[in-house]
């Protein structure tokens, strides 16, 4: 099977390095030019420059800049310099406001704060973490 690697250039700043230049990769890619939606599947993993992240799914979708990522569960680790934070949920959801979303039996561990509730609201860039059970 061939392994398909995307290189994008998304306009996601939130979650990407100063370059916004992301790599994905996975197994599958099914652009949906009706919906503007691109579904990347099966063994992806997504590079940021900022953080990595494993999961079954991804889901970008170009009119809102929204990219949601689902597995059992979706992991999601820091590879930067300035903070170090790890977390896994059901469902990550990046919004184009520096906010990420971990839905369902959510865990997030930022520099010594451990985090476990439904909803963890985190901003990668400042270290903010809301939990609402």
């Amino acid at each position: 099977m061939n392994k398909i690697i995307l290189m994008a250039l998304l306009a996601m700043p939130l979650w990407a390095d100063v370059d916004n230049e992301i790599k994905i990769s996975s197994d599958n890619v099914n652009v949906q030019e009706a919906t503007n939606k691109v579904i990347f599947s099966k063994n992806l993993i997504i590079d940021s420059g900022l953080m990595l992240i494993s999961a079954d799914e991804a889901i970008y979708d170009n009119f809102s800049k929204i990219i949601e990522i689902s597995g059992e569960p979706s992991l999601l680790k820091s590879i930067g310099e300035t903070s170090e934070f790890e977390g896994s949920a059901t469902k990550i959801i990046f919004y184009d406001n520096d906010n990420v979303h971990l839905l369902g039996a959510a865990k997030m561990r930022y520099e010594n704060m451990s985090i476990t509730s439904n909803k963890i609201v985190f901003s990668p860039r400042s270290g903010f973490i809301n939990s609402n059970k």
